[in-house]
């Protein structure tokens, strides 16, 4: 077997280039996953229509 030597330099930007690979496979997913796209449509629709409100705690949602 070969020995490879990779400097520190490469070996951030591959895992960098890893990261970002892993980020646009997770978006794809989701722009191939039908519910999930009609659910933000809707959110989108209803940010539009001004349908939305803002939360200063978690217990504004439990009451």
């Amino acid at each position: 077997m070969k020995e490879l030597t990779v400097s520190l330099d490469i070996l951030d930007a591959l895992v960098k280039i890893r990261k970002e690979l892993d980020e646009i496979i997770e978006t794809l997913e989701i722009m191939n996953d039908e519910e999930t796209m009609e659910g933000i449509k809707k959110s989108i629709e209803d940010i539009e229509k001004g349908r939305i409100y803002e939360l200063e705690d978690i217990d504004d949602i439990l009451k």
